[in-house]
């Protein structure tokens, strides 16, 4: 069964699908990731997770994610599960 992409935006919902599929996530799971640059720990919502908690030594890094994820409950009509 293909995971269905977030809507997002096309290409990236596009994109992340095949490697989200690849590891296996499954709707409900709890996701830890390294937020790097975010990509990664929003791409994770493509496959329906209860939460997905990302870390990072560099503070930055968090609150790139914290603006990246309050942009997207804003211009999403989709209920985004939570990123910690």
């Amino acid at each position: 069964m293909d995971p269905q992409p977030a809507i997002i935006g096309q290409s990236f919902a596009l994109l992340c699908c095949g490697w989200i599929a690849a590891l296996g996530l499954k709707p409900g799971a709890t996701v830890v990731t390294i937020a790097s640059g975010d990509c990664n720990a929003l791409a994770y919502l493509a496959a329906g997770p209860q939460a997905v908690h990302a870390i990072d030594l560099n503070g930055t890094h968090l609150a790139m994610l914290d603006h990246k994820t309050a942009a997207l409950a804003h211009l999403s009509v989709l209920v985004l599960p939570t990123i910690s």
